[in-house]
């Protein structure tokens, strides 16, 4: 951007904070003593003698909540407690639906070999906890989730030799040199 626009994007971004403020003083309360004709409204209120009390200039909205608040008490623990375990249970039993689904699409030999692979990757638990892991950034724990997907009864030499390539990537990335071959010439015995 060119420096010649500097000083008219700062007078724009002053003119629009105080217009903000402005708004934001208008809305607290305090009302303008000019009405829209231009005159101001006589005042019928009557002076008060003492000391002048100051209103803030922003007040908080008062906010009423949409649910009662109210002190937790053991019952709605309990309720909560049995919703979460009726919660986990439903997860368990969607988990075995899944499972047996990507077992039945893995069996099936109309579907091409690639796709059976790539439904035998998802029943992996291990290699996807390790994804996860590695999308957190943990690293060190993605390797062991690798090290450990290797060991499924339901890893291929497919699934290994994708597993490993994840390996070697974060071995490369430690730049942990020995482990880097090690895990080639593991990957190499699978051919």
């Amino acid at each position: 951007m060119d420096d010649k626009y500097l000083p008219v994007l700062a007078t724009i971004t002053l003119v629009l904070i105080c217009l903000l403020f402005l708004g934001l003083w208008r809305k607290s309360g305090q009302k303008s003593k000019i009405d829209d004709g231009g005159i101001k409204k006589p005042s019928t209120s009557i002076p008060h003698k003492g000391p002048k009390e100051k209103e803030p200039v922003f007040s908080a909205p008062s906010v009423s909540p949409a649910f009662p608040v109210s002190p937790v008490t053991q019952e709605p623990k309990e309720a909560l407690q049995k919703m979460a375990q009726k919660m986990s249970k439903r997860q368990v039993e969607i988990e075995k639906t899944n499972q047996a689904w990507l077992q039945n699409r893995i069996n099936d030999t109309s579907l091409a070999t690639q796709t059976r692979e790539v439904y035998r990757l998802r029943m992996i638990p291990d290699l996807k906890k390790g994804h996860k892991a590695l999308q957190a950034g943990d690293k060190i724990m993605a390797m062991q989730y690798f090290q450990a997907s290797l060991k499924d009864p339901n890893a291929s030499p497919v699934s290994k030799y994708v597993t490993l390539n994840y390996m070697i990537d974060l071995a490369r990335q430690a730049k942990d040199v020995d482990q880097y071959f090690s895990l080639r010439k593991l990957q190499a015995t699978l051919a």
